[in-house]
This record gives C-alpha cells, sequence and structure tokens, in this order.
C-alpha cells in the first residue's frame, strides 16, 4: 500500500510540474527562455542519475525502523512553522528586521532543529553502503561544478548595476553562514528526506520528483514570509504570481542536487553547488560593482 502511495504521489507531483511549465509557456508571462534553461538542467539531472547506473545499489540507505519519510517531514514542517512563527514575533514586537535578525533565525531554525532530531534519535543518519568509482565521482562532479558556476554567475547577471552594500571585510562571515545555511537544507532535503524516499519507494525517479517537489514547495511560504505574516492577500497572491519563476529554477535545482547526491553520495559536493547558487546574489549585492 505504501509503495502505491508513493507511486500515485510520484504521478501527481510529475502531471503538476508539466502542468505548471505549460502554463508558465502558454501565457505572456515572458518565462519561456526559463522553461528551456530548466529543462536543459533536467536533461542533464536524469543522465547523472542513470549514467553508469546498472546493477549498482544506493549509496545510502535510510533505517527502516521507525520509518524516517513521515519523521523528516515532521522535522521539515517544524523548521517552517517556527521560522514563520518566530518571525511573527518579531513584527508583533516590532523588532528591527535587518540581515543579522534573518541570519539568526534562519542558522536556529534549520540547523537547531535537525540537530535535536538527530541527537535525539527522533530521525536517524542514513548508513554508508558502498561509494562510488573515481571515474563516477570525477564525472559528476565536473558536470555538476559546470552548471553550479552557471547558475551562480546567471544569479549575479540580475545585480550587475547594484552598489555595494555592505564592507569587504564582512566577506568571510557571509560566506560561512551562507555555505553553512546550503549545508543545513542539503542535509534535511538531501540527506535525510531524499535517502528516506528512496528506501521507501526503491526507485531513484520517484524519489527524485518527490523530494524535488516538496523541497521547492516548502521554499513558497519563506519566499512570501512577509505579506503572509502581514495578512495582505492580494500582495501575496500577486507575489505567488512573481515567484513562478523562481520556484521553476528551485524545481530544476532540487532535481541537480537529488541526483548528484544519488549519483555521488557526497554531502561536501551538493553542499558547495548550493552554496554557489545561493552566493552569487550576496556576493553581487553585497561587494561588487558589477557594471562599473
Amino acid at each position: 500500500m505504501a509503495i502505491l502511495t508513493y507511486r500515485a504521489l510520484s504521478f501527481l507531483c510529475f502531471a503538476g510540474v508539466v502542468a505548471f511549465c505549460l502554463w508558465l509557456f502558454l501565457t505572456p508571462t515572458g518565462y519561456s527562455s526559463l522553461i528551456v534553461i530548466v529543462a536543459v538542467i533536467a536533461s542533464l539531472t536524469l543522465c547523472l542519475l542513470y549514467w553508469g547506473s546498472s546493477g549498482e545499489g544506493p549509496l545510502w540507505t535510510a533505517a527502516e525502523v521507525p520509518a524516517q519519510v513521515p519523521r523528516v517531514l515532521i522535522v521539515v514542517l517544524a523548521c517552517l512553522g517556527f521560522q514563520l512563527g518566530a518571525g511573527a514575533g518579531v513584527l508583533s514586537l516590532e523588532l528591527p528586521i535587518n540581515l543579522l535578525t534573518l541570519t539568526a533565525l534562519t542558522l536556529t531554525t534549520w540547523v537547531g532543529i535537525p540537530a535535536v532530531a538527530l541527537i535525539t534519535g527522533f530521525v536517524r543518519w542514513p548508513h554508508r553502503t558502498r561509494t562510488p568509482s573515481r571515474r563516477d565521482l570525477l564525472i559528476v562532479s565536473s558536470v555538476a561544478l559546470l552548471i553550479g558556476a552557471a547558475v551562480f554567475f546567471l544569479r549575479m547577471v540580475p545585480l550587475q548595476d547594484t552598489v555595494p552594500q555592505r564592507l569587504p571585510g564582512g566577506l568571510l562571515a557571509d560566506t560561512t553562514v551562507t555555505f553553512v545555511a546550503a549545508a543545513a537544507e542539503e542535509v534535511v532535503f538531501r540527506v535525510l528526506l531524499l535517502t528516506a524516499l528512496l528506501s521507501a519507494t526503491g526507485s531513484r525517479l520517484q524519489a527524485l520528483v518527490l523530494s524535488s517537489t516538496f523541497f521547492a514547495i516548502v521554499h513558497v511560504p519563506l519566499d512570501l514570509a512577509g505579506p503572509l505574516l502581514a495578512l495582505e492577500w492580494q500582495v501575496m497572491a500577486d507575489g505567488i504570481v512573481a515567484l513562478a519563476p523562481s520556484l521553476l529554477m528551485k524545481l530544476g535545482v532540487g532535481f541537480l542536487l537529488g541526483a548528484v547526491w544519488l549519483r555521488t553520495g557526497s554531502l561536501i559536493l551538493i553542499s558547495l553547488l548550493h552554496f554557489m547558487g545561493n552566493f552569487g546574489p550576496v556576493l553581487a549585492a553585497g561587494y561588487l560593482i558589477l557594471g562599473a
């Protein structure tokens, strides 16, 4: 029954992604080029996922008892609820919302809560069952890092006329915080959730579709936290439409990171890729005048 449920959910997620892409393509939103970019990422992802996979078992396996998928989902929902609730508390107390506040809240949420869940045994760290060949690791890492570099550059381009907001002395701190936050998300969504889904479904494709879709959806309320907490429904509705390209990009990135995790089992590599995607805007907006 559980396998059929996961299969049905995978089909619904896949159908939803296709419908979402068709909507973006057919409506005059100007997002057609983005669909092409994500399609290329998805194609490369599938190549990474299936390349040389015949006869090979998973690199990591999740604990069978207790079932890990529902427990990891509870942790993710707890993180989401805590971050939104704490944000609402900050607003109600009229405390200043600045970079320091947001950084502290993000790290407390996505590092602290999963750490407590792991330490208490509520969720369990998966077991390493084998290591990839050096050839697999080299090829997959090279392709993934090239894509990561492209995403890093593409996310910097829209900010090419931005005036620096930070002093260069803060670069090390921002680099560290961005990497830690990226690594924390990878632990939750790839190491714990994707691995648990793989063990539960027995299908890498189903696990990848489910985890990537969930990864993208979870970011929607976080990206709309301002109007959501202020109960500005019209602003939030407009924001959902404006976030469409970002949501699609997160789907593509989720597929890429998930495939790299399944093919290499390297937390360092997927954390680095995630960091590269996140740090482009930080670097451009905080320190560089790219248009100068």
